[in-house]
């Protein structure tokens, strides 16, 4: 690449240097559209997208030694990406690798393979109208459904972000942020310490045990919104392991309660603030072993009623 020190035009904010175009992003967040030629695109600062979603061809998408991120298109090696947080891919089937980084990989049309490497990666599934179901526990590739249907094969993946229909999304053991997007989600947590974000519509956070969102490892729901019809469903967690037979949790409001559930409203302490929380209680002491944190989409005062067999806002 010698030629690139032969700077030779600028134009449409991209300067071609010897055969190759050179492109920046600002200290805000850019959507930047790849040129024809051979490119280098730094994003700069902010939260950058690269768009190859008007490719007719398969991309490839490996890291190299320092973290870039190298794509090929047809089999052609074409541009070389730095400081991009999230890619779309082409029409085609495409193959993306990420580095160390934190990626987030739409793949667009085609069946992909999205890698997310080393780091915090996303699957971003926002431009899916139908409904989407991805498995984030599974052990090996995870198949990514849209529609009922089989489309892209995941691998190294902590977050999904949903469509625009009613999606069902899984996390992993590990920590893992859901985004549910627009629709009538479900979002179901697992191993404690997740992220989940319903969006629009009458989402519902399933919790199926107290490690899914333990005391000293909470979850947290960052977006419940009762107006909407979101709920939280505890309806799968025995009250009482140590007795035989399944016992569903009881309601106690604000009051802490043995084999119970209750809540309670956020606290400011100055250095920190304790946002609203349902508790959990499986032992029997009135100490509460679950706990999942509820920031709310409402100015009105935090409080929930029982309602079936899980929980709904009043």
């Amino acid at each position: 690449m010698e030629d690139m020190m032969d700077m030779t035009r600028i134009k449409n904010s991209v300067v071609m240097v010897g055969s190759y175009a050179v492109m920046s992003g600002t200290q805000d967040d850019d959507v930047l559209y790849p040129p024809k030629s051979r490119s280098f695109i730094d994003g700069l600062g902010g939260a950058d997208v690269v768009d190859y979603s008007s490719s007719d061809y398969s991309l490839t998408i490996t890291p190299n030694s320092v973290d870039d991120l190298i794509v090929s298109v047809n089999g052609q090696q074409k541009d070389l990406l730095r400081n991009i947080e999230r890619v779309i891919g082409s029409s085609a089937d495409d193959r993306m690798i990420g580095a160390s980084t934190n990626e987030v990989f739409l793949g667009g049309l085609g069946r992909d393979t999205l890698d997310g490497g080393a780091g915090f990666d996303g699957a971003d599934y926002s431009d899916k109208d139908k409904p989407v179901e991805v498995d984030l526990s599974v052990q090996g590739p995870i198949v990514a459904k849209v529609g009922g249907q089989e489309e892209d094969t995941l691998h190294n993946m902590e977050a999904v972000i949903g469509g625009l229909a009613g999606d069902t999304l899984t996390a992993a053991a590990g920590k893992s942020l859901l985004a549910g997007g627009e629709g009538n989600d479900t979002l179901i947590a697992n191993g404690g310490d997740d992220i989940l974000m319903g969006g629009r519509g009458a989402d519902i956070f399933v919790f199926k045990s107290v490690a899914d969102s333990p005391f000293n490892d909470p979850s947290r729901i960052t977006d419940f919104d009762y107006a909407e019809g979101d709920r939280i469903d505890l309806s799968a967690i025995d009250a009482n392991a140590s007795q035989d037979g399944f016992q569903a949790l009881a309601f106690s409001d604000e009051s802490p309660a043995a084999h119970s559930v209750w809540y309670s409203v956020g606290a400011d302490y100055g250095l920190w603030y304790a946002p609203p929380a349902i508790r959990v209680d499986v032992t029997g002491d009135a100490a509460e072993d679950m706990m999942i944190f509820v920031e709310t989409c409402s100015d009105l005062p935090f409080h929930i009623t029982a309602a079936g067999l899980g929980l709904v806002a009043e």
